[in-house]
């Protein structure tokens, strides 16, 4: 069974899910209410990888500068770059993500730069895809994946710029400072 069959997804490393309960995440604390999180397929790639690793995307909007798409979108078709601590590179390897396909309904929009969707009822998957090769599944996708040593440099300088940037799991990366997920 093929992902592009289906349009919104939640990543797990769980592979017995039986439906997703809403929940209310902390962490959004622009969103008082309980959900359940899908993300469209355009942007599962950024969850493409164990919960805890911590990993920094980014890509251009129209609004974005010039000057900031030639420093930091290096090769030329790139539109979408995900970075990721070389030390991870193990875990990784190791780790079994499953898939669940989510129904559309009754989804409505939340980020559109980020593709997540949110639901306030109880869902039922429509199946669950075992992902026993991330990298493999990673590199189908038409995006920049980057190694780094080191996370930090590229969180200090992306929000000086006009590039939309997503942190995730920073507190698990190679320094600490302050973050947002």
């Amino acid at each position: 069974m093929e992902l592009n069959q289906f349009s919104l997804f939640h990543i797990s490393q769980n592979p017995d899910i039986q439906f997703f309960q809403p929940r209310i995440y902390s962490q959004h604390s622009n969103l008082e209410k309980a959900v359940v999180f899908g993300v469209s397929i355009e942007y599962l790639y950024n969850y493409l990888l164990p919960r805890d690793c911590p990993r920094i995307s980014f890509y251009a909007l129209d609004s974005s500068n010039q000057a900031d798409i030639e420093k930091y979108l290096m090769e030329e078709n790139s539109k979408k770059v995900l970075v990721i601590e070389k030390k991870w590179l193990p875990i990784i390897s190791n780790t079994v993500l499953h898939c669940y396909a989510l129904p559309i309904e009754p989804f409505t929009l939340w980020n559109k730069e980020a593709g997540y969707y949110i639901s306030q009822e109880t869902i039922t998957p429509i199946t669950c895809i075992s992902i026993t090769s991330i990298l493999e599944v990673l590199l189908s996708y038409p995006i920049e994946l980057r190694l780094v040593d080191s996370l930090q440099p590229l969180a200090n300088l992306l929000p000086t710029t006009s590039l939309h940037y997503s942190m995730i799991r920073l507190r698990n990366a190679n320094f600490n400072i302050p973050h947002r997920e």
